[in-house]
């Protein structure tokens, strides 16, 4: 530069600029600060540094996973997902030439419940259902006849239901806590306060 200091370039009194200033550059007083770059995930800001830790998540998730055409395809990198729990839960399954109680891999995000069959040789993964947790309810088939006292039930209007099945009580709420407070999240979006 010219070296023109912000003084030079106004007057102190804040009366219009000397004549000849207007063709001097302009130089602030101050330098903006500097802030690290932020992103948005799910409606909040977070760092890029927490950014790249998610997508890294999603991105390992997602390179597992092998979606059937009867699947609705979900990309788990874009927007890039909160994941929240993953665990392993039985499957009941409702078809009698199916291998009916299978043990699945679910990972649930913010806004979706990803089941899944366990790893292959290859570590890829079938995907058997993508839940939208923002009309998801959840159901807790206990009191009915026959009903496993560890069972619950994810409901998606728009898909299915899946049945799933905790290894014991204590799992099984800890999964339904999880669960319904995602779906929760998601109701606190259109409850106006009065």
């Amino acid at each position: 530069g010219l070296g023109i200091s912000p003084v030079q370039a106004r007057s102190n009194s804040g009366s219009p600029e000397p004549a000849g200033a207007s063709s001097l550059p302009r130089v602030s007083a101050a330098p903006k600060p500097v802030f690290p770059r932020r992103a948005s995930i799910d409606e909040e800001v977070i760092g890029e540094e927490e950014l790249a830790k998610i997508m890294q998540v999603c991105t390992a998730i997602q390179n597992t996973l092998v979606f059937p055409k009867a699947v609705r395809y979900v990309d788990l990198t874009n927007p890039p997902r909160r994941l929240l729990r993953q665990g392993e839960l039985k499957k009941k399954g409702n078809h009698s030439l199916i291998k009916t109680n299978g043990m699945r891999d679910i990972f649930l995000f913010k806004d979706v419940l990803v089941v899944t069959s366990q790893p292959d040789f290859r570590g890829k993964r079938k995907v058997s259902a993508v839940l939208n947790l923002s009309i998801c309810e959840l159901s807790d088939p206990f009191a009915e006849p026959g009903a496993d006292v560890c069972s619950f039930e994810v409901i998606d209007p728009s898909v299915r239901s899946v049945l799933l099945i905790a290894t014991n009580t204590k799992e099984k709420r800890s999964w339904l806590y999880s669960i319904a407070r995602a779906i929760m999240a998601h109701m606190d979006q259109y409850v106006t306060v009065p």
